[in-house]
């Protein structure tokens, strides 16, 4: 078996630029927030909101249902911060979520699906590997991706976060890591994280930049074919 372990956000699909900033901004001016973009994009953006800004820690019981309670407690703490009162705090935050659920939010890249059906036809399992909340499979499936996948890695579900061994083990159980290849666009997450398991690499929709050890950087998912056999 050869399978192909894919990051989704960046590398199969992409959204509007400071997304979840967005999102969030939306939310609390819904809310009763006044204080403009910039104040409230620079607390968000501190390193101390999502679970992807603790790459060493492990939360295995605190995923699903009870991920986004701990995202809704860190964000309000946040707008709070930004002089909202308790209540209007809460109720923005508790709102972010069908935000960022709405699939009409997220585009594929133009090769998306044509790579994901042709590493099928070469014979691979395509495995989604992805730092994302919960529900991110029933949102794939939304924009007509899912049925390509076997498995679904992703740590809100798993209570790990690339490049983290955890995630990368549950991912690799059962298989040869010779038989494996990880492809993002996190020159950390996706490529050091696989490295260290001696998996083979492939960065995509950016330049290499220095000191990245991937096998392969290219500019679009098509030609990742080249290197499939």
């Amino acid at each position: 078996m050869k399978f192909l372990f894919w990051d989704f956000d960046g590398t199969l699909a992409f959204s509007r630029d400071n997304f979840w900033s967005n999102v969030i901004y939306d939310c609390a001016m819904k809310a009763g927030y006044d204080r403009g973009f910039e104040i409230l994009y620079k607390k968000v953006n501190e390193g101390r909101l999502f679970s992807w800004d603790f790459k060493d820690v492990s939360y295995e019981e605190r995923v699903n249902l009870l991920w986004w309670d701990d995202f809704e407690e860190r964000l309000s703490g946040i707008l709070k911060e930004c002089k909202m009162d308790e209540q209007s705090a809460k109720k923005a935050a508790r709102s972010v979520r069908s935000c960022i659920l709405d699939a009409s939010n997220y585009s594929l890249y133009e090769d998306s699906d044509w790579i994901l059906n042709k590493a099928k036809e070469l014979g691979y399992t395509n495995i989604i590997v992805s730092n994302n909340y919960p529900e991110l499979k029933e949102v794939m499936e939304q924009l007509g991706i899912a049925q390509y996948f076997e498995e679904f890695i992703i740590s809100g579900q798993v209570g790990y976060e690339k490049p983290h061994r955890g995630i990368f083990e549950l991912a690799l159980k059962g298989k040869n890591p010779k038989d494996c290849w990880m492809i993002g666009d996190n020159p950390i997450a996706d490529i050091k994280g696989a490295k260290q398991f001696g998996l083979k690499t492939i960065l995509v929709h950016r330049e290499k930049p220095n000191k990245c050890e991937t096998d392969f950087c290219f500019e679009t998912l098509k030609e990742i074919e080249k290197v499939l056999s």
